[in-house]
């Protein structure tokens, strides 16, 4: 099995539902987020250049939302639209991305723990902030393929003062997304996911960016910590 099949396999494994355990109830925005998660166990190490964004929530912004689960395909809306109905402008003018430092959760991920037919799933449950994408243009917007965020990666500030990718967009890799569903924000509506964490001892401003080539929109800078070894493995 190759390393694209197997990626594959746990992109499809992560977006089943989880077992919850514990519920927090916080403000996010302007809205409160009910979020049934577990406790944190670990960070990502700075070796990983593969990240996930998965959605927790598509569709409008109401009062309280709540995100226990990452969803799965049959819950996306808006697999049938055509190009012509959607755009691509990915700017400040048409997506706001904010990732709140103060919201800290968890991130679960299963994943196989071998390649062979019979690997055994083990949960990974990774320290998280909490993340939105929010459409406030007055057309839809084409987010991608699968029912994680296709097109967003995560980046570092280096000493010299260089945005450094610190992982890799799912639009990158060479992947199978057949049965995908399209994931298409309306205006005014929503994305909530979450960003994992990652460990190291070195502070630095971080952003996530979304999009590819010059079509580019940023998150709010934000300050985390990470290994500087990330900076030279890319």
């Amino acid at each position: 099995m190759n390393f694209k099949h197997l990626f594959c396999i746990i992109l499809i494994v992560s977006s089943c539902r989880q077992k919850s355990a514990q519920v927090t109830i916080k403000r996010f925005l302007n809205f409160q987020v009910i979020d049934t998660t577990s406790t944190p166990e670990t960070f990502l190490t700075s070796y990983n250049d593969i990240t996930d964004y998965p959605i927790y929530y598509l569709g409008a912004i109401n009062d309280t939302i709540g995100i226990s689960n990452r969803y799965c395909n049959e819950q996306i809306h808006g697999t049938s639209y055509k190009d012509s109905e959607w755009s691509k402008n990915y700017s400040t003018e048409t997506l706001e991305i904010f990732v709140d430092t103060t919201f800290v959760t968890n991130l679960t991920v299963q994943s196989p723990s071998g390649i062979s037919s019979n690997a055994v799933v083990s949960p990974k449950k990774f320290s998280s902030y909490l993340m939105s994408i929010q459409n406030i243009s007055d057309s839809s917007i084409f987010l991608g393929r699968t029912v994680s965020l296709y097109y967003l990666n995560l980046q570092a500030k280096d000493r010299n003062g260089n945005w450094i990718s610190v992982d890799r967009k799912l639009s990158d890799l060479d992947i199978c997304l057949t049965d995908e569903p399209q994931i298409v924000l309306h205006p005014d509506e929503i994305v909530i996911s979450k960003v994992k964490r990652y460990k190291g001892k070195y502070t630095t401003d971080f952003r996530m960016a979304f999009g590819y080539g010059n079509n580019v929109v940023y998150s709010n800078v934000f300050k985390d910590s990470i290994d500087e070894i990330a900076f030279s493995i890319k």
